[in-house]
């Protein structure tokens, strides 16, 4: 689950950081009470850290420019010849009033970005969403475990600094 899973990692985490919170059980302490209150703890951290993957998800996509969806309009990722065949298609199934006197191709990204819900949406209708389905569920649950693990670092640094060799090289790795 992309809620739980990360949890764990951020109350597992913060519970090794901060052994004097007693938030992860001891083997010889552990019974189905502790296991029931680390599991809701785990749960409602994983309800807080996915805002943390959210803002993470749409930082990384503005610094690449756009979602890959975005990515086809106009580009070499698709022959050109089929997108203008897809555009046609869909041009036959939409009826939204921004696009009938438009170019499919010349359409702002905005609207582009309705153009693929309409497609998610007409392949949903004809249950045709499991591959995309199964995606964006996998996605879901990897944004929010590498945001429990930069929540982690991040409080990690805070409690013993940034005098870390390795933590100077991977910052400045990152920032250029």
């Amino acid at each position: 689950n992309s809620i739980l899973l990360p949890g764990v990692i951020l109350v597992y985490g913060v519970g090794l950081l901060f052994p004097e919170l007693n938030i992860v059980p001891k083997s010889e302490n552990f019974d189905l009470g502790s296991l029931g209150l680390f599991t809701i703890l785990a749960f409602t951290a994983g309800h807080f850290i996915q805002p943390v993957g959210n803002l993470l998800e749409n930082i990384w996509w503005k610094i690449r420019g756009g979602k890959p969806t975005q990515w086809t309009k106009g580009s070499e990722l698709i022959n050109q010849d089929i997108l203008g065949e897809i555009l046609k298609s869909i041009k036959k199934e939409v009826t939204f009033n921004f696009l009938k006197d438009k170019e499919l191709a010349k359409i702002s990204g905005k609207d582009w970005a309705g153009v693929v819900k309409f497609i998610y949406i007409k392949l949903k209708s004809e249950n045709k969403t499991e591959r995309i389905d199964m995606f964006n569920a996998n996605y879901g649950l990897y944004r929010n475990i590498s945001a429990a693990v930069l929540v982690i670092l991040g409080i990690f640094l805070f409690k013993n600094g940034f005098n870390y060799l390795w933590v100077d090289g991977l910052l400045i790795s990152m920032v250029g």
